[in-house]
């Protein structure tokens, strides 16, 4: 059995995540996403022709866009004026409504990436960004605070290394959701970097790959499934599920603080594969 834990795990599997705690470096090599959102359409540079497209796209649109072409050149007796001028003013005028629109978007995902969080950093927490964090990190929350990835509950300030959180923002409901940390770490004092700084593992998450409708492929974005494997040296492999799991963008509530251990960032959170 000691062989058998102290192996590397197997990383050709495309159905597994692995990711490796504490171990920035480690995780490099999977190219794990940013932790940042973009939830925008078009950039400064692709407003023009991707608005213009997605515009024309449109039947009524594209109708009129000919009639106009044909007006011009004669082959239709109507005036060109009197069908270029309409069509002008409404591509302007939806133009302008998705370009607000787009910016306020923005300016949304800035103040999001921008949120600040504690995180685990050469032995002690910071103070970062959400978007300066990365697969692997431990990072703290504390009472009445957002999530800002998905992680695995490490340890909390309560007995027994329970913790309550808020998911109305994510499914509507205002009840107070029960989340436990891993029996094995759940005496890991949230108040002392030195112990969380001491966990060195791996954790593999079952991610079955399923092919959409399009021909495209995505991991299965069940929020509330997870069925994962963490190893923690000597301690053994330890049973990882959704009961452990706490969703980008809950709030943590009832509990002073929380340790958690990153497993999804970005646009791989739960919710934002569900958006």
């Amino acid at each position: 059995f000691k062989e058998e834990l102290d192996s590397e795990p197997n990383l050709q599997d495309p159905n597994v995540r692995t990711i490796y705690l504490n171990q920035p470096a480690a995780n490099r090599q999977f190219g794990f996403c940013a932790n940042t959102i973009c939830t925008s359409k078009y950039t400064f540079l692709t407003f023009l022709p991707l608005n213009l497209l997605h515009q024309f796209g449109r039947f009524a649109n594209s109708y009129y866009l000919v009639v106009s072409i044909l007006s011009c050149f004669k082959i239709l007796w109507d005036s060109p004026v009197g069908n270029v001028a309409p069509l002008v003013f409404v591509l302007s005028v939806t133009a302008v409504k998705e370009a607000i629109e787009d910016y306020a978007r923005h300016q949304s995902d800035k103040r999001e990436n921008r949120r600040m969080t504690e995180v685990l950093r050469k032995g002690d927490y910071y103070s970062l960004a959400w978007s300066d964090i990365v697969v692997g990190d431990i990072i703290r929350v504390h009472r009445n605070c957002p999530v800002p990835a998905d992680v695995i509950v490490i340890s909390s300030s309560e007995p027994n290394g329970r913790c309550y959180i808020d998911t109305k923002d994510l499914d509507g409901e205002t009840n107070a959701k029960l989340r436990e940390a891993i029996a094995q770490t759940k005496d890991v004092r949230v108040d002392s970097p030195l112990d969380a700084q001491a966990l060195v593992g791996h954790l593999q998450v079952s991610q079955p790959v399923i092919t959409l409708d399009n021909g495209t492929k995505s991991p299965q974005i069940n929020l509330y499934k997870l069925d994962g494997t963490l190893t923690l040296p000597p301690a053994g492999r330890v049973s990882v599920s959704v009961l452990n799991l706490i969703l980008r963008g809950s709030i943590v509530r009832n509990t002073n603080m929380l340790l958690g251990f990153v497993v999804y960032t970005g646009r791989d959170t739960k919710i934002m594969l569900n958006s």
